[in-house]
């Protein structure tokens, strides 16, 4: 059956998916995350080249087996030439090297948390190919910094990640009793990523209770000391509620927590470098300066979906929706609230603006 005009332009339409090549550092990488690592890549390009790098005679590399056949990785074998000494970081940026002269990819994605690799992802920039980083927060600066974006892997997992997948990024777990304890007691593999719960300092007496990742059995009074399960749906309220698109500061999910000050004043400078004449700014070109300027700036750091959620939730920021005409789909438009000379005064505001007193 042959296609018609429409199905043809269509197709003509779709832009290609730019040719992504993923080199992985094994020693220095979670076997456990690298299928989230992939589909995180798979958002920019599709992945003709995925190689792991490593000693696969070494028993510490015996996790990724499994995750290598599920996910179509070629393990690429580099013997430990000497004692104390990583061979496979040369390895890797050899190949690196021999596919960037091949000319047949648009970008890297390199997975570690390696600053050898630094010199490696400014080269491959410097050929005009964009390059993805992806590691753990403990990567140093200048590798993040050398990539045109840098996904941190902590940001992968799932809200109701399984342990074991925690466990993996966090560290291992130790053998502490699940009921008491202060919270910095308790395994690490039950701690939510991003929760406030345990890493707000300045959080509102009247924020809401995190959603806890694990029941909890608690004496009942009223059954003359019989314990019953408790479940998370005592939270169920705050997790259906609707956001709205402009929340008082502090008002945060479970599993956000506040925006600090160095971020709201990257934003503040990025609307301001995207305000066009009529005083607003769209949000798209402010997310695309964003990752420009900052590589490792992901609201999923901070618990949020979306751009403008985050911006939201400092109420220092007005947003507006636009449709640029019929049938388009809607364009959303932020300006920063607050002037340098007016700080601290909410006269003249935009209703929900809260003054840096509050």
């Amino acid at each position: 059956m042959s296609m018609t005009d429409s199905q043809l332009q269509s197709m003509a339409s779709i832009a290609p998916a730019a040719k992504l090549a993923v080199l992985i550092d094994a020693d220095n990488a979670s076997a456990a995350m690298i299928a989230f690592v992939l589909a995180e890549f798979a958002k920019y390009g599709t992945t003709f080249v995925k190689r792991a790098y490593g000693d696969w005679t070494s028993n510490r590399l015996n996790g990724w087996k499994p995750q290598l056949l599920q996910n179509s990785i070629h393990p690429m074998q580099q013997f430990a030439y000497t004692y104390g000494k990583n061979a496979t970081d040369s390895a890797m940026i050899i190949d690196a090297m021999d596919l960037l002269y091949s000319n047949k990819f648009d970008g890297f994605c390199i997975v570690s948390s390696d600053s050898d690799f630094t010199r490696l992802a400014s080269r491959i920039r410097e050929s005009g190919l964009v390059v993805y980083g992806c590691g753990e927060r403990k990567t140093p600066k200048p590798f993040v910094t050398a990539c045109d974006k840098f996904i941190y892997v902590e940001n992968l997992v799932p809200r109701s990640g399984t342990p074991s997948i925690e466990a993996d990024v966090a560290g291992p777990p130790t053998a502490i009793p699940l009921i008491g304890g202060s919270p910095s007691e308790r395994p690490r593999r039950f701690r939510p990523i991003n929760s406030p719960f345990f890493k707000g300092k300045n959080l509102p007496v009247d924020s809401p209770a995190p959603e806890r990742d694990f029941l909890i059995e608690q004496p009942d009074s009223t059954t003359n000391g019989k314990r019953k399960r408790l479940d998370s749906e005592a939270n169920s309220s705050a997790r259906t509620k609707p956001r709205v698109s402009s929340p008082e500061p502090g008002e945060l999910e479970p599993e956000q927590r506040p925006v600090d000050n160095q971020v709201i004043e990257w934003l503040r400078e990025a609307v301001e470098a995207r305000t066009g004449e009529d005083g607003w700014a769209g949000l798209a070109p402010v997310g695309m300066l964003m990752n420009r300027w900052h590589p490792d700036f992901d609201v999923r750091t901070y618990g949020f979906k979306k751009l403008h959620e985050l911006m939201a939730s400092t109420g220092l920021f007005e947003f507006m929706d636009q449709r640029p005409g019929e049938g388009k789909p809607i364009v959303k438009y932020a300006r920063y609230l607050i002037d340098k000379d007016d700080v601290g005064s909410v006269d003249s505001r935009p209703t929900g603006i809260v003054s840096s007193d509050s």
